[in-house]
């Protein structure tokens, strides 16, 4: 049975024009259980392009989803990795190719799983 109150972290993500804030909760065990997804425009005056929260969306939803059915965060961030759409942005050393990459890179870094070419 699910509890009231989940453990969770919350990042931001930046990408051209928008920022992502992601949220995973844990079971109380530890597992992962869901994912949050919220995207703000950089600016009080420019707005979020609907595909674009649509693709955070879908993200979250799936994420969520998969953690449910037994997924590990590093499955399920292996699976979002390297889809190359707008929009794009600078995440670490390297640019994020799309809202799911991003995504999928920051769940990379909640496991604990080495980024490729990383030095150990």
């Amino acid at each position: 049975m699910r509890t009231d109150t989940q453990l969770g972290i919350t990042s931001k993500i930046k990408l051209q024009g928008c920022s992502i804030y992601c949220t995973l909760t844990r079971t109380d065990k530890g597992q992962p259980h869901g994912l949050f997804v919220c995207l703000k425009a950089e600016s009080d005056k420019a707005t979020i392009d609907p595909g674009h929260k649509a693709w955070a969306r879908l993200a979250a939803t799936l994420a969520g989803e998969l953690f449910k059915r037994g997924c590990s965060i590093e499955t399920v961030a292996r699976k979002f990795k390297g889809y190359n759409f707008a929009p794009h942005g600078k995440l670490g050393p390297e640019g994020a190719k799309s809202i799911p990459d991003a995504i999928g890179r920051w769940l990379q870094d909640q496991a604990g799983e080495p980024k490729k070419g990383a030095k150990e």
